[in-house]
């Protein structure tokens, strides 16, 4: 996991795939003309939008998650860049554990280097882990307490049977190894071919250049 968000990070600082990057995460996030918002939800549940207690109930809850706590209006944008490079997000939902009747206090985005899935035998979620792992210093998270969503695909480690989400950028990895072949053969190629692209003025007299 370490290897490939240090590979998607030097990716994105390609030129050509950094302003790629821009694009998408300027194409995803757009305020609404009337609300000023970049995100909305639908109730899909039609007895529920029919409630309309609980229909107002849950769109104050989604205000006050998205507005006053995550600040998404000023930094979705950089949170959907970023979400683009690495594949993976998580957020920590911070509570206060002697008044939880009050709900959600804080929220707290965490590294995705840090921060590891462990699923059960069926392919669900467990728990997480955060911390050093190889190095013994973790501590365990359970599910309910971290938002966690990742681009969609998974790889899997056969020799540590660890499941690595992959990001974004995947597909575009062979192509942007080959580029820097490329590149760097075309480097070598005029540093060694550079002598015989000179060009020499020799003194022929009367005759012509």
């Amino acid at each position: 996991k370490g290897t490939k968000l240090r590979i998607y990070r030097q990716m994105a600082e390609y030129p050509e795939i950094f302003y790629a990057l821009d694009i998408l995460a300027n194409e995803i996030v757009n305020k609404d003309a009337k609300t000023k918002d970049i995100l909305d939800f639908k109730i899909i549940n039609k007895e529920l939008a029919s409630n309309i207690n609980a229909k107002d109930n849950i769109r104050r809850e989604w205000e006050y998650v998205v507005h006053d706590l995550m600040n998404f209006n000023k930094d979705g944008w950089e949170v959907v860049k970023t979400f683009l490079i690495t594949g993976e997000i998580f957020y920590e939902k911070i509570v206060n554990p002697d008044k939880k009747h009050e709900g959600l206090k804080a929220t707290r985005r965490l590294l995705p280097d840090t921060t590891y899935v462990t699923y059960n035998e069926h392919g669900e979620i467990d728990h997480f882990q955060v911390g050093n792992i190889a190095a013994g210093k973790k501590f365990v998270i359970p599910k309910s307490e971290i938002a966690y969503a990742r681009f969609g695909e998974m790889s899997y480690n056969q020799d540590t049977g660890e499941r690595i989400a992959l990001g974004y950028l995947e597909r575009v990895k062979k192509v942007w190894r080959q580029l820097q072949l490329l590149e760097e053969a075309v480097i070598i190629y005029r540093v060694v071919r550079a002598p015989e692209r000179r060009v020499w003025k020799i003194a022929t007299g009367n005759m012509p250049q």
